[in-house]
C-alpha cells in the first residue's frame, strides 16, 4: 500500500469515527441543557478533566512559549500554575 493511500484511508477511517461519535452523542442529547451542562451526569473525575483543558487554550500555550524565550527553562514552572 502506497503512503498516500494509507494517509487517505486512515483520515476517512478517522472522520468515520467522528460522525460515528457525534450520531451516539445526538442519540443522548435530549435538550440543550443536555448538551451544554453533560446532562448533569458528568463525575467530579471527568468535571475536573473538562476544566483543566478549557484553561489549558492556546492562548495558555503560546504565554508560556513567550516566557520561555524571556526567561528560559525557569518559565516551565508557569504552565503547571496555568
Amino acid at each position: 500500500m502506497s503512503a498516500p493511500l494509507a494517509i487517505a484511508l486512515t483520515l476517512v477511517f478517522y472522520e468515520l469515527v467522528l460522525l460515528a461519535l457525534g450520531w451516539w452523542g445526538r442519540q443522548r442529547t435530549r435538550n440543550a441543557a443536555d448538551f451544554f451542562l453533560g446532562g448533569r451526569r458528568l463525575g467530579p473525575l471527568v468535571a475536573a478533566i473538562s476544566a483543566s483543558a478549557s484553561s489549558s487554550s492556546a492562548w495558555t500555550l503560546l504565554s508560556v512559549s513567550g516566557a520561555a524565550y524571556c526567561w528560559g527553562l525557569s518559565a516551565a514552572w508557569l504552565f503547571p500554575a496555568c
